[in-house]
């Protein structure tokens, strides 16, 4: 390949391989409210991929770019394969409380709860991946809670990192809510914010 010297950038195939991935729907509504058609797969060559450009195709259509961060080997990544327009997902504050300590209570408290609703106006059923986070306190006089009673139930939780998952099912028209309630639970010379 003969690239210019001019300064331009110059996209050039290294390597093309072919792999297996999964195909599912993404919501992560804390960050967006849109459901995404993602792709998870582990680092496919026998090198690791570099920083970089993707350029993402879906039934052979250009969907867009995004960045890759550094890949080992055989370590798993996820690319976004754009917006699925037929789901819809809404965020709800259902309720944040700020309770300083009193008489009966040297600590103060941080309530937190969300409503997610995620709509299916899709021709068949689907199944969305939604993903929710709590704060992780790395100091030991904060404690955070995961409210069970509050939090609607069939979630995986990775405690170490304070994330949640659930898989959704959503048949045609239908509509689904999922609850996350969370407390913080801060010492009395910590001051909360209002």
């Amino acid at each position: 390949m003969t690239i210019p010297s001019d300064g331009r950038a110059v996209w050039a195939p290294v390597d093309a391989v072919e792999t297996k991935a999964t195909a599912k729907l993404v919501a992560a509504p804390k960050l967006v409210d849109r459901v995404y058609q993602v792709v998870a797969l582990n680092t496919p060559t026998a090198y690791p991929l570099l920083e970089g450009r993707i350029r993402s195709y879906r039934s052979g259509s250009f969907v867009g770019e995004s960045q890759l961060r550094y890949r080992g080997v055989g370590e798993p990544f996820e690319v976004s394969l754009g917006i699925d327009d037929e789901l819809k997902v809404e965020r709800k504050v259902l309720g944040e409380l700020n309770r300083q300590s009193g008489f009966l209570s040297s600590t103060a408290r941080i309530e937190q709860a969300y409503r997610t609703v995620l709509a299916n106006r899709a021709r068949g059923a689907e199944t969305v991946e939604l993903r929710e986070s709590i704060p992780v306190s790395k100091v030991e006089d904060v404690k955070v809670d995961l409210d069970r009673k509050r939090t609607t139930p069939g979630f995986n939780l990775d405690a170490g990192r304070g994330f949640l998952t659930w898989q959704v099912r959503l048949d045609p028209a239908q509509e689904k809510s999922v609850d996350i309630a969370y407390v913080i639970r801060l010492p009395d010379d910590w001051v909360a914010p209002r």
